[in-house]
């Protein structure tokens, strides 16, 4: 069996470097007969491993008795998997999702111990999420069954790792964890859990830590507790500071009990045999990538990846909100906060729905925007259908999920060979594993807050190049920062503005004023800037720059954003960029230090194409000038980090063609782009 092994910026296969292709194919929903069918059409279309559900569901119905026979042999797949010659990527759960009743949890367990579920303080009592949709993740009772189910199901794993000459590659930890609380009502405050009232409660020491004396955390949440055991869910609610409560428990969450929950099941996982494996979590979204930061400092040896779909939006279809948040956004957060190769664990190739199937166009121009935009990893979900029994699923029958690959092995879809298509283009080509983006500006995070999404999209139609800083681990570094302030900015962050600014940055401020630092103090963050707001004379939000263009933002000048709220006026702005009716300055440039600032309280959108004119107005000021002009159509330049050599990609992500003109470095080239046509030039 081939090594494998994974570097900063892509893995290794033999020692060579090498784009992963991986498709998600489980054993449990496929008629064994078909299991090698199924493998030799993934090995045809040019996938290099399996990725692979280990449905605990499936393998304990009752209590106990844990099945790996028929079907349900493990061993056997994996032993097929390796006569091909590919590699495995396991995914045992606990929690699978993928469709499957309680999303993959034996519901017996529910079922005989109701004080393991994930619940809330609602209405004079501890609720479960969703009606008992949720388990909460470090439960004693819950985690002594998991114990169990990872005692037998890590050994078969285990047996076929790549050091004994098999195919496992990696072991994801649980699935899109988070989601399973956050989708379904909140962040978990089950009591046996949080050790509310407990001196060594997990909430309690939260608290302690942060604070350190009671009386400062009631200054901050407006409270007269007496010490931190007194505090509890029922009487957090009557906090006046809401706003600090709902910081602190997020951070709770993301900072100490996700990050714990992880480490539990990486114990487990090598204390059954999985030391020289690699153990991975996969993140539900691009969105959620930042709150898993301190999961990530904590736990480095922990491969994260994130999943990316393209048809869980309005329209589902591929556009331009679905390229600019699932492909560009969410590749680069992963090169911002993850370690090691940035890569997809789910990556659309299919859609559990009868409304519509894959497009084979859409399809081949999403495979290669992961690729084009950093992916080394992509694991296609899901590249085979199945069979679901009725006691596994809401949905008996099979299970259509629209996949290049039918469940007999020999039926295939068209985007099939779309994907081919795609995976033989950049295997043929290595050039690609060592190129980079080159980038008109940064955004700067440190949250998951909706304005870094807005602002994601904005600049993707403006065809501004973007890359992304963790402003709470890194000081920026590059000619232009984009920032989205928000209620709670962490004192960090709000320095090294600061200091970005001083030595000469180009800094664009948007967003929602701060109230507090992450310590419930003031920011600081406008006071030290030198910017001062007042209350608009205009009600309105539509906002004139350029002389004679006009367009409505989302602003905001009190409690709330909103498409009718108006935004703050600033006093002695250096240049005015936009205007509101009673021709106060709304969106300015302040020069401060060595540096400058574009200022304005709005939410970064784009709607119209004057949300674009207004973009290109801020970043002249500053002087910045995109690399690559379009107006339609989108393109950027990547560079081989080897060989300097560039190459200018181009797409047409609209589903007509288009005929324009596009500039790089001062030469007009004349593009006819084809329908989701995607093209590669060097420059």
């Amino acid at each position: 069996m081939k090594d494998l092994t994974l570097s900063r910026h892509y893995f290794l296969v033999d020692g060579k470097p090498k784009q992963l292709w991986f498709g998600e194919m489980d054993y449990f929903r496929i008629p064994r007969e078909n299991w090698e069918k199924c493998l030799d059409q993934l090995k045809a279309m040019g996938i290099d491993g399996v990725s692979i559900y280990v449905a605990w569901i499936s393998h304990e119905r009752k209590p106990g008795e844990i099945d790996f026979t028929d079907n349900l042999d493990l061993d056997a797949f994996l032993n097929l998997i390796e006569e091909k010659d590919m590699f495995a990527w396991l995914r045992p759960g606990p929690y699978v999702y993928a469709e499957l009743r309680f999303a993959g949890i034996p519901p017996w367990l529910a079922v005989e111990h109701p004080e393991i579920l994930a619940c809330r303080w609602k209405d004079g009592r501890f609720q479960p999420l969703d009606e008992g949709m949720s388990i909460s993740y470090l439960h004693p009772i819950f985690l002594q069954y998991v114990d169990r189910w990872y005692s037998r199901v890590i050994p078969v794993i285990v047996r076929h790792s790549l050091s004994k000459g098999g195919c496992v590659v990696s072991i994801q930890l649980c699935n899109e964890i988070s989601g399973i609380h956050i989708w379904f009502g909140g962040i978990d405050q089950n009591p046996d859990v949080c050790g509310y009232g407990n001196p060594d409660g997990r909430f309690v020491r939260f608290l302690k830590e942060k604070y350190q004396d009671i009386e400062n955390l009631n200054s901050i949440w407006g409270t007269g507790f007496k010490s931190f055991e007194a505090i509890s869910p029922e009487k957090m609610e009557c906090a006046n500071n809401r706003i600090m409560v709902e910081y602190d428990e997020k951070q709770f969450y993301y900072k100490c009990y996700i990050p714990e929950y992880v480490e539990v099941l990486s114990k487990l996982a090598r204390k059954y045999g999985a030391e020289d494996i690699l153990l991975s979590i996969n993140i539900a979204g691009p969105s959620d990538i930042p709150s898993f930061s301190e999961c990530s400092n904590k736990l480095p040896d922990i491969y994260q990846a994130v999943d990316l779909y393209y048809d869980l939006h309005i329209s589902g279809r591929l556009d331009s909100v679905t390229i600019s948040y699932d492909s560009e956004y969410g590749t680069e957060l992963c090169k911002a906060y993850t370690k090691g190769p940035p890569g997809a664990l789910e990556y659309e190739s299919g859609i559990f729905t009868d409304i519509h199937s894959i497009d084979p166009e859409e399809q081949e121009l999403w495979m290669a925007l992961g690729v084009l935009n950093g992916l080394r990893l992509i694991s296609l979900f899901q590249a085979v259908d199945g069979i679901h029994t009725p006691w596994e699923a809401d949905v008996g029958g099979i299970y259509n999920y629209n996949a290049p690959i039918k469940v007999d092995g020999q039926g295939l879809r068209p985007h099939y060979y779309s994907i081919q298509k795609v995976i033989r283009y950049f295997n043929g080509d290595p050039w690609f594993l060592d190129a980079e983006k080159e980038y008109d500006l940064f955004i700067g995070t440190y949250d998951n807050l909706a304005s870094d999404i807005s602002t994601a999209h904005l600049l993707f139609r403006g065809n501004i190049t973007f890359g992304i800083i963790d402003l709470i681990r890194e000081s920026p570094k590059c000619p232009c920062l984009w920032v989205n302030m928000s209620k709670v900015m962490p004192q960090i962050v709000i320095d090294r503005l600061i200091e970005y600014v001083n030595s000469g940055g180009k800094l664009i401020l948007t967003g929602e004023p701060p109230l507090y630092n992450d310590k419930g103090l003031s920011p600081n963050l406008l006071e030290r800037l030198g910017i001062e707001l007042e209350p608009p004379n205009s009600p309105f939000s539509l906002v004139k720059f350029n002389k004679d263009q006009y367009v409505r933002l989302t602003g905001f000048a009190g409690k709330v954003f909103g498409r009718k709220k108006t935004l703050y006026a600033l006093k002695d702005a250096d240049i005015s960029l936009a205007i509101n009716e009673t021709e106060q300055t709304v969106i300015g440039v302040y020069k401060r230090g060595l540096g400058e600032i574009v200022f304005g309280t709005f939410m970064p959108e784009y709607i119209v194409s004057e949300h674009k004119s207004l973009l290109l107005l801020m970043l002249q000021s500053l002087g910045v000038e995109p690399l690559v002009k379009t107006d339609r159509l989108r393109a950027f330049i990547i560079s081989n980090r080897n060989t300097g050599e560039r190459r200018l990609c181009i797409i047409n992500y609209w589903h007509q063609p288009i005929k324009e003109i596009i500039q790089v470095s001062g030469i007009n080239l004349e593009i006819e782009a084809k329908p989701l046509e995607w093209m590669i030039r060097q420059i």
